[in-house]
């Protein structure tokens, strides 16, 4: 059955009634708050397990790649080695003074083709040689 226009006037009225003494209403409003609340806690919440879970992931993730990148780096280092205390002089050729202290000092037969790379290393100290680092082609 249709309404009248003054039957959906009163309704209307009567509503707006309703919503008035509602939102007057300290206990209807302090509800709707705590649940707000409530919604709004359990949503921060949520958010925050999200986010201790991809930084734990995340962590794992760091410290395995961290690992990988060490054993990288010592696979690399395997061919290397370090000579300390040859003499540093001006417009040096470190590969010949390379072979020449393995084979002298070291009693070893050193060609230059087994040389990847040799350079001095570290920064300049008045009175005391850099030391030289050499890569071999194998180990």
């Amino acid at each position: 059955m249709p309404h009248t226009c003054d039957q959906r006037n009163e309704i209307t009225d009567i509503i707006q009634e309703t919503i008035c003494a509602l939102v007057n209403d300290e206990s209807f409003l302090q509800k709707i708050i705590e649940r707000m609340w409530t919604k709004f806690k359990q949503k921060i919440e949520d958010i925050y397990q999200e986010i201790q879970y991809k930084t734990s992931v995340l962590q794992e993730e760091n410290e395995k790649l961290r690992e990988d990148l060490n054993r990288l780096e010592q696979y690399t280092r395997r061919n290397n080695i370090r000579i300390f205390g040859v003499k540093q002089e001006e417009n040096e050729n470190v590969l010949e003074k390379v072979i020449a202290t393995l084979n002298n000092v070291g009693k070893v037969n050193i060609k230059d083709c087994f040389v990847y790379r040799c350079h001095r290393v570290g920064r300049q100290i008045p009175g005391k040689p850099q030391p030289i680092i050499v890569k071999f082609t194998s180990y």
